[in-house]
């Protein structure tokens, strides 16, 4: 296991899965800055076969639209590589949101959530 932060996104490797937990205050990152992280993450994931991604929200406040833009670009490049995305410790609050915007229960960008990252890991292949 391994991790490293960067200031969007924490980084950590568990097993197969690529865990990237959301820092609490996500509007606070320029979006050049979080084009730099969505490079570095890319980058990242086409190295693995399939690649899996665990979007942690364990201490996620809140979510701007360029946030979830790069959620849905993130899943869409892991799944175009074998891969899938799955969501975890999604608040009840960014739960809402992401239902409101109709992303949990369209073909637009669905996720399977889980409580909590032992249920995701046991749970794959997704």
């Amino acid at each position: 296991m391994f991790a490293h932060g960067v200031d969007y996104f924490t980084i950590q490797q568990i097993d197969s899965v690529t865990v990237l937990k959301l820092s609490a205050d996500t509007k606070s990152s320029s979006y050049q800055h979080k084009q730099r992280e969505y490079n570095e993450i890319i980058q990242l994931l086409s190295s693995q076969h399939p690649p899996y991604v665990a979007f942690d929200f364990s201490e996620c406040e809140f979510l701007d639209s360029v946030t979830i833009g790069l959620l849905v670009q993130i899943t869409y490049r892991t799944r175009s590589l074998g891969g899938n995305a799955v969501l975890v410790r999604l608040s009840e609050m960014i739960q809402d949101l992401f239902t409101r915007m109709m992303m949990l229960e369209t073909r637009k960008a669905v996720w399977i959530r889980f409580d909590n990252l032992t249920d995701a890991i046991r749970a794959l292949p997704w």
